[in-house]
């Protein structure tokens, strides 16, 4: 709970054992900055960085709803157009992500929020530049496979399989959806 505001929020910590290894605070405080800069309303933005009492940490915004990790437990499946709905969010940020340059960790089920109105926003996943770019049409083939479980039978599954059998990029699946 950030107090000043009464706001939960996700916090990060660097664990205790590297902060007397420089290069990993350093790799944290530049991870803080680029997550700092991307502002997209599907992307939950970094809120505060800083060090308390020796403890390196950042807060970020907890994305509303429930993320796709517990639907799928709880056995929540989804229409087709509530599929393509919520696929259109996360395609949307990712599409505006790489579209500036900026990278990215792989996507979990437990990254992704989807809302009561099947509206569907993602964790912070940006990160610095790593040495090999993400093959996007990979990412997305896992990104599809993750909602097979939450697909409904018929037309959600049929809508899955028709996206998977194109190699989509995040801004041909955008399109597409």
């Amino acid at each position: 709970l950030q107090r000043a505001v009464q706001r939960q929020v996700a916090m990060v910590v660097l664990k205790p054992e590297y902060l007397a290894r420089p290069e990993v605070v350093q790799e944290f405080k530049e991870r803080e900055r680029i997550k700092a800069s991307v502002t997209h309303p599907r992307i939950a933005p970094l809120f505060e960085a800083g060090v308390e009492n020796g403890w390196h940490f950042y807060t970020r915004e907890m994305p509303p709803g429930r993320s796709l990790e517990v639907l799928q437990v709880e056995g929540k499946h989804l229409g087709e157009r509530a599929l393509a709905e919520v696929l259109y969010g996360i395609a949307d940020a990712l599409n505006y992500a790489t579209g500036r340059g900026y990278h990215h960790r792989s996507l979990g089920a437990r990254d992704i929020y989807i809302d009561g109105e099947n509206h569907s926003s993602i964790v912070n996943i940006i990160r610095p530049p790593a040495s090999a770019p993400r093959d996007q049409k990979s990412d997305i083939r896992a990104l599809l496979a993750m909602f097979r479980p939450v697909a409904g039978e018929g037309k959600a599954r049929g809508l899955l399989q028709s996206l998977a059998s194109e190699e989509h990029d995040w801004a041909s699946l955008l399109q597409e959806l």
